[in-house]
Parts: structure tokens; sequence; C-alpha cells
């Protein structure tokens, strides 16, 4: 038994349709192919700017970190400053800084303001100031 093949012959219609056909694949993929580029590209743009605003948090935050870390190290030498200053001069230094501070604190204007009334308040605060008897240092 043999076998027949048969071949036929496209016509040239058939022919230049099918050209067409591959031709409207190929464009097609040519354009998703340079979507795909344009995504990939924006996607990289994305990516450089995460990183630069990462970059940028995480040295605002070591900025942030430094400021505190400064403080903190302020604050511990006001407190050894005034812990040397109640160990030379003991508690009664404490209590006259106490008072001054009261005193400057609560010390307020008369309402009707004179000359000579401003010298009393001051002459008078300064004189309770000065009144504040230290101790003497340690030692001496």
């Amino acid at each position: 038994m043999s076998i027949a093949t048969v071949q036929r012959q496209a016509s040239a219609a058939e022919m230049a349709a099918e050209i067409d056909r591959r031709g409207a694949v190929i464009e097609s993929l040519e354009a998703e192919v340079e979507s795909l580029r344009r995504a990939n590209r924006h996607l990289g743009d994305q990516a450089a700017a995460n990183r630069s605003k990462i970059a940028y948090l995480t040295s605002a935050e070591q900025r942030e970190r430094n400021a505190w870390h400064q403080r903190d190290k302020a604050l511990k030498r006001a407190e050894e400053a005034e812990g040397k200053a109640e160990r030379a001069y003991g508690a009664g230094f404490r209590d006259a800084m106490a008072m001054a501070a009261s005193v400057v604190r609560n010390w307020s204007l008369p309402t009707i303001q004179t000359p000579s009334m401003w010298l009393i308040d001051k002459a008078g605060i300064e004189a309770d100031i000065l009144a504040i008897e230290l101790p003497a240092r340690n030692g001496e």
C-alpha cells in the first residue's frame, strides 16, 4: 500500500495573508518587548529613588541619634558638675541655689513702676540673695 501525499500549492493571496498575519504578530511582540523595557526602566528608576530615600532616612536617623547622644552627654556633664559643687559646698549650696531660683522665679514687678520702687525691689532681692550663707568648702 502506498501512501499518497498531496501537496497543494498555496495561492499568492493566501501567502500574502499569512505573511501579513505573521508580520502583525511580530509587531505586537516587538511592542510588548518595548513596553516591558519601559516598565523595567521605570522600576529601576523607582529602585534608585528608594535607595536614595533609604540613605537619606538612615542619615537623618543617625543625625538624630548623634543629637540625642550629645544632649545626654551634656546632661551628664551638668549632673556631674552639680554633684561636684554639692560635694564641695554641701547640701546648703543646693538649698541656696533653689532659694535663689525661687526668688528669681517669683519676683514680679510692681503694677505701677517708679524708679524708686524698682531700686527698692532690686536692692531687696539682692540683699536676700546675698544674705544666703554658703557653707565653707570641705577642708577649708
